[in-house]
């Protein structure tokens, strides 16, 4: 219904607050329920508000929003009252990440990219002026929804942090960040994609397998997750061999964007040379990662 009217969770709970005190009672919902057609039963909102309300009976702002930011089956419903959905939040994140992968950009890059006004957040203007200028398809009305969903602290703003959360859980860019980081270590270290795979041959097997992954990743401090290792050990190995194949491996870091990293990070202008040995080399990366 406050999609349908074009009403930010917000000023949803305004729209709802029948008398106006900032905050829903049960008669609220009651009213509002009746107002706007919700063809709820009154047994079914009583369930609503007993759910959300706080101890003295109010539902507040904080757990309406809590409740509100990520519905499901939204379209579905919608849908069945003969109206388009808008695009659901994975949709619009999943749109953004791609856009930010095309664009090489790392998530602390793009979020300085969609600051429009450089004051370090990233306004409901700015994410506007970003959609528009990316060319994504996604209405006006999405665009503001998907500021306030993103905007967990209701600041008015979205933070770095917030950013982070929500678009670096899209489909696939873990997995990109995972390899630009890789491969940002070893340019850092001016060791080719080859003899980079030979670092990360922990056991020295002539193969990197997923505990091989972690060990390196671990010693090397890159600051991935185990969550982060399965994922990047499973995109690269995807013929389930049990291990990453050569070939994938320096297809996915020659292809990868460690500048950005590296950048950053404060370094720039590094090339990629021939390695030195591999027992000096995992040494060295894992001494150099400490700047």
């Amino acid at each position: 219904t406050l999609l349908h009217n074009e009403l930010t969770l917000q000023d949803g709970l305004e729209a709802f607050d029948q008398d106006q005190d900032g905050r829903l009672s049960l008669e609220d919902m009651v009213s509002s329920s009746h107002n706007y057609q919700l063809d709820l039963s009154e047994e079914d909102i009583k369930q609503f508000h007993e759910k959300l309300r706080d101890a003295d009976g109010y539902i507040q702002m904080s757990s309406w929003l809590a409740a509100l930011e990520q519905p499901e089956d939204l379209a579905d419903v919608l849908f069945s009252r003969g109206i388009t959905a808008g695009r659901t939040t994975s949709e619009m994140v999943n749109m953004i990440a791609a856009a930010l992968t095309y664009n090489h950009l790392s998530l602390e890059r793009s979020f300085e990219a969609f600051d429009n006004d450089d004051d370090g957040k990233i306004s409901l203007a700015d994410l506007q002026t970003a959609v528009q200028q990316l060319e994504l398809e996604i209405n006006p009305t999405d665009v503001s929804r998907l500021h306030s969903i993103m905007d967990k602290q209701k600041s008015g703003f979205v933070s770095l942090a917030d950013w982070s959360s929500l678009v670096g859980s899209a489909d696939g860019v873990r997995t990109t960040i995972s390899v630009d980081t890789v491969a940002a270590s070893l340019a850092y270290n001016k060791l080719s994609a080859e003899t980079g795979y030979d670092a990360f041959d922990v056991d020295e097997d002539g193969r990197i397998s997923e505990d091989d992954l972690r060990q390196a990743a671990g010693t090397l401090r890159l600051d991935l997750s185990e969550n982060d290792v399965k994922e990047l050990f499973s995109q690269l190995d995807s013929e389930n061999l049990g291990y990453i194949p050569r070939e994938n491996w320096v297809k996915a870091i020659s292809s990868a964007n460690a500048e950005s990293v590296l950048k950053s990070r404060g370094v720039a202008g590094l090339g990629v040379e021939k390695s030195v040995t591999l027992a000096a080399s995992i040494n060295i990366v894992a001494a150099s990662l400490e700047f």
